[in-house]
């Protein structure tokens, strides 16, 4: 089963003609698919997806230990108490299955993992089969991650604050409050995984930014991989305490393919275009969500170079409401719809997540689309567009190490404009 899961992302990755926006839509449904009961899940024995550091980027039974952390020093038991291996046995394993034998809830289990390149979740990646565990087994995954006690993750204008307030005009100004504190939040955060990895590897960027288009490309690949497997470290941080309550999240995303880079709550859209379509818009631009973003973004235009920081604006649109399971649009992705048909209001604002020092050396901007939304009642409200200002964005692959704080990332999407 451990060489059969990995086979399938193999074969969406390199055993296909497949875009690489393609290869991520399949990736997302594929890894859907090992969280629903069927071929790659019975309950019992299922998939987990996991990078070498511990975090979790897909797990077959318990969802929402997304992005969460086995514990690498884990002791596997067998029946009489006696340790066979660590949970580190497992993160070793190469593209050959590694199995380890253990002991859970009075059963004797075999548990096998086998190395395979993802290149949505940051290059390597450790498939899991037979871990079955109770999801509260403090002892194997990390309580808590010290990381998220990083002042990033405090914000002046909470999610809850936003979730709690019952007056529809000052729920509306807070979430715009909200959405602006997140955006400054996540542009020092991108900031600080692109200085990393240039104090890591400045090599490695220079080529990213100066060498041959064949140098550009592999180097660009290579830092887009880095920046994920750093990202991953506080990733689930984003989706808990002051950034999410309820039914408010935040997002972000590539504007130039609308990947979705953040996503405080449905974390199988990471890496998914929102370039999806609203069976029943609502505003006369909202067919697509992608245009509708761009064109509140855009001061209507709808021409990605009107892209600037501070640009903002409201779009209403049908979305999956997280505490209403009746609205689900099933099988959305397949039919390249929206995943829901609650009506939802949000408001989004262009920010530029280059770090100061790399605008300094002439690196152009790398716009981000940061946003938040409140659902509604009723389909009175029509978005509107803020007014943007000329500005011309530009793109080398040395943006892709920007992108970052991911589990399917945009790396490989990029655009030159």
């Amino acid at each position: 089963m451990a060489r059969h899961f990995a086979k399938h992302i193999t074969l969406i990755q390199e055993g296909s003609s497949l875009s690489r926006p393609e290869q991520a839509k399949e990736l997302v449904i594929l890894g859907q698919r090992a969280r629903e009961q069927g071929v790659f899940n019975n309950g019992e024995v299922y998939s987990i997806l996991i990078n070498p550091e511990g975090y979790i980027v897909n797990h077959g039974l318990y969802s929402d230990l997304h992005f969460s952390k086995y514990l690498a020093s884990f002791e596997f038991r067998d029946g009489s108490g006696m340790t066979t291996e660590t949970v580190q046995t497992l993160l070793d394993s190469e593209d050959t299955p590694t199995c380890v034998n253990y002991h859970h809830d009075g059963q004797d289990r075999v548990a096998c993992a086998m190395s395979v390149d993802v290149f949505s979740a940051g290059g390597r990646t450790v498939n899991v089969v037979g871990l079955h565990h109770a999801k509260d087994d403090y002892n194997l995954v990390e309580r808590d991650n010290p990381n998220c006690d990083d002042p990033l993750f405090s914000l002046p204008v909470t999610a809850k604050r936003v979730n709690d307030e019952q007056d529809p005009e000052e729920k509306e100004g807070l979430l715009v409050q909200y959405v602006k504190a997140v955006a400054e939040k996540l542009k020092v955060r991108q900031g600080r995984i692109g200085l990393q990895l240039l104090r890591d590897d400045p090599q490695l960027v220079f080529l990213a930014a100066g060498g041959t288009p064949e140098e550009r490309q592999s180097a660009g690949e290579e830092l887009g991989e880095k920046s994920v497997q750093i990202a991953l470290r506080t990733t689930g941080c984003l989706a808990k305490g002051d950034y999410r309550e309820g039914s408010i999240y935040s997002f972000m995303l590539d504007p130039v393919e609308g990947v979705a880079t953040i996503n405080g709550l449905d974390f199988h859209l990471y890496g998914l275009s929102i370039s999806l379509t609203d069976p029943d818009p609502i505003q006369r631009d909202g067919a697509n969500i992608l245009e509708a973003f761009i064109n509140a973004t855009t001061n209507g235009s709808g021409d990605l170079a009107d892209l600037a920081e501070g640009n903002s604006g409201f779009v209403t649109y049908h979305w999956d409401h997280p505490e209403t399971p009746e609205d689900n649009n099933e099988g959305y992705l397949e039919k390249n719809e929206v995943p829901g048909f609650s009506i939802k209001k949000s408001y989004i604002e262009v920010v530029d997540v280059t770090p100061p020092e790399f605008t300094a050396l002439g690196v152009p901007p790398s716009w981000r689309i940061v946003g938040s939304g409140i659902y509604l009642d009723d389909e009175d409200d029509e978005g509107c567009a803020i007014a943007a200002t000329a500005n011309t964005p530009q793109s080398t692959l040395l943006n892709l190490l920007l992108i970052a704080s991911v589990l399917f990332s945009a790396v490989f999407l990029r655009k030159h404009i």
